[in-house]
């Protein structure tokens, strides 16, 4: 037992020695690729500003369409249909019409609007107060306002109502949502093929910059090597190099997306609230923030690995 006791003491002291020489390591390699950035402060500060304008136009555009997608989301989706009587159909007319397609079993209520009603609702939206003369001719014709049931085929009740009399014109008033909603989907997938690419160029920036490094620095680490210095411990300095360059230039991001929001909001208030919608796109969320960091901290990882191992395979062929 004394002989056990002996070698589960030795092993968990081997395991103690091991974990310190492990963080050793690492300390090390943290604090050289701090100061490795910290020596040339205008070429790393050239490399962490080329990114975080690379990566800013993203997630501004990411931000902005998602803002509106929020927008469109809240707004009313009841649909309606508006039918544009002739313009010469007289009010007997529209109240007939009006009387008859309450009661199609596909309409759940019809509200006719005259044509004074319609001008007034016209300048309304143009902001203007003054009324026109009662002299000028109100070129406006009677609209009956459909509002279908739930289960109504809506192009098939559009078609039906376009068949009848007196009926100029039929239209879908919230197609144009559907479309704005297409948009904004296309809209997202581009600032996702966008961010992509962008991803891809700070893989390729980080790597260019770790492959200048590394040639600049090919003597001390020939002179590491022949001390017995290993693969890893060389490599080390540099992956903590492409995390600190990838994650510091996204917050640089951050901050100037946030300095856009910044210059833009008064602008963009005056803008919304004349539309009356909500006023500026949001900032990126905390959680958002941090997956934007970490992802940027793994690509320079990523491209930094990429270049190291190339350039230390004149050293290391098998590595």
């Amino acid at each position: 037992m004394p002989l056990a006791d002996s070698i589960r003491r030795l092993s968990k002291e081997s395991r103690g020695d091991a974990l310190r020489s492990w963080a050793r390591r690492h300390a090390y390699s943290f604090f050289s690729s701090i100061g490795a950035l910290i020596r040339r402060p205008l070429n790393s500060a050239l490399t962490i500003s080329v990114l975080a304008l690379t990566l800013t136009l993203p997630i501004g555009l990411y931000l902005t369409v998602d803002h509106l997608r929020s927008v469109v989301g809240s707004v009313e989706r009841q649909q309606s249909l508006s039918v544009f009587l002739r313009t010469d159909a007289s009010e007997t007319d529209a109240l007939g019409l009006a009387s008859v397609l309450g009661g199609d079993e596909a309409v759940l209520a019809v509200d006719p609007i005259s044509p004074d009603d319609g001008l007034r609702q016209v300048l309304g939206y143009l902001g203007v107060t003054n009324q026109p003369s009662e002299n000028v001719a109100n070129p406006l014709p009677w609209v009956l306002e459909v509002t279908p049931r739930a289960d109504t085929d809506l192009d098939e009740l559009a078609r039906r109502l376009s068949e009848a009399d007196m009926v100029a014109q039929v239209l879908v008033d919230l197609a144009w949502l559907e479309r704005l909603d297409q948009l904004i989907e296309l809209g997202l997938r581009l600032a996702s093929v966008i961010g992509v690419l962008m991803l891809c160029a700070v893989l390729a920036v980080v790597a260019n910059a770790t492959r200048v490094e590394v040639e600049r620095r090919r003597h001390q680490i020939d002179v590491m090597a022949l001390v017995g210095a290993t693969p890893g411990f060389i490599r080390r300095p540099f992956l903590y190099s492409g995390f600190w360059v990838g994650a510091i230039a996204a917050m640089v991001a951050l901050l100037l997306t946030q300095a856009a929001y910044w210059l833009l909001e008064g602008p963009l208030s005056t803008l919304a609230q004349s539309y009356q919608i909500p006023v500026v796109p949001s900032l990126p969320s905390p959680l958002m923030s941090l997956f934007l960091v970490c992802v940027m901290g793994g690509m320079g990882v990523l491209g930094s690995a990429l270049a190291v191992r190339q350039q230390l395979r004149g050293i290391w062929p098998t590595h």
